[in-house]
């Protein structure tokens, strides 16, 4: 078992990913998603998922591009489908993107950096030099040049933008997956905040505690998405909840951690949602839960230290 509040599920296929990103850019749902019901709990997470992202990307600079560069580019790259190796062809030497500043003359030049979250690369500002640069967490990779999010539809040309970007979500398109989801819901407002949460990790408890103090908010709405992270106990629970028979009463149960007596489920359950969930989670980076986004798009891990200051837009 993972540490309490912590992912222990590994995330899933480019294909999927893919499918989210493209719901994202198009603002509709994913296509075709019903085919993967019923497999809850075989789906298995690749770095295969920032792969398809980071296609994605690369194509869309691609279709910037003018003629005379495209016929640059192929004239010096080699598709990777046809790539081997070959003692004619001379090595190329891509010029040192620092101007220079090797890695031991690097170190203290880094004015500025914010963790990407979505795979391991930081994005650095360099001192005296208006450019974002992009480096690898083992820092032999450097990315130079123009990065474009595909969730928010914009290019982040400065460091402000990058962390801006890292800290928020682009809401309306995600309140638009969340039927997909199947989620609980608490109150009546018209503010949303998707919640995240293992019904076994004690912050969650506490902040359900005070989320059912507000059943009758007739300003904010809580979509609640159950997520099993830590182990066995939390599968039973999540997959009883969603199963329930009796909704509202699953709502209680889930608000108050009434979880020990199981509830009588519908026959035939399908916990296809569940499993949506679980992926979604990790599409949006959840690292630890509980794991709020406010509607303005603001990501918070971590239960807010003051509920009511941060649902009224503190940080």
């Amino acid at each position: 078992m993972m540490p309490a509040g912590r992912i222990s599920a590994e995330p899933t296929s480019a294909r999927l990913c893919a499918r989210f990103t493209m719901a994202f850019l198009s603002g509709g749902r994913p296509v075709g998603f019903s085919r993967f019901r019923g497999l809850f709990g075989r789906w298995r997470i690749r770095p295969a998922c920032i792969a398809a992202v980071a296609l994605a990307v690369v194509l869309i600079g691609a279709s910037g591009r003018s003629a005379a560069q495209e016929t640059s580019s192929q004239a010096s790259s080699v598709p990777w489908q046809q790539a081997q190796p070959s003692s004619a062809a001379p090595a190329v030497v891509a010029p040192d993107p620092f101007g220079g500043a090797g890695p031991t003359r690097l170190n203290g030049q880094i004015s500025g950096q914010v963790a990407l979250n979505a795979g391991d690369f930081q994005a650095i500002t360099l001192t005296g030099r208006p450019e974002v640069y992009f480096v690898s967490g083992n820092g032999r990779y450097v990315v130079r040049g123009a990065i474009y999010d595909l969730w928010q539809g914009r290019e982040l040309a400065t460091l402000a933008e990058v962390k801006t970007a890292t800290q928020t979500v682009n809401f309306p398109a995600l309140v638009r997956l969340i039927p997909e989801f199947e989620p609980f819901r608490v109150g009546t407002g018209t503010k949303r905040v998707v919640v995240f949460l293992d019904p076994f990790c004690p912050y969650c408890q506490r902040l359900l505690a005070e989320i059912g103090q507000r059943t009758g908010d007739k300003e904010h709405e809580f979509i609640i998405l159950p997520v099993a992270l830590l182990g066995a106990e939390s599968v039973r629970a999540v997959r009883n909840l969603h199963c329930a028979s009796d909704r509202p009463a699953a709502l209680t149960a889930l608000l108050t951690h009434n979880l020990a007596e199981p509830l009588e489920e519908v026959a035939d359950c399908d916990v296809g949602a569940v499993q949506k969930r679980l992926i979604f989670a990790r599409l949006m980076q959840v690292r630890a839960v509980p794991f709020l986004i406010r509607d303005d798009g603001l990501r918070q891990e971590g239960m807010p230290a003051n509920l009511t200051a941060w649902l009224a837009g503190g940080a």
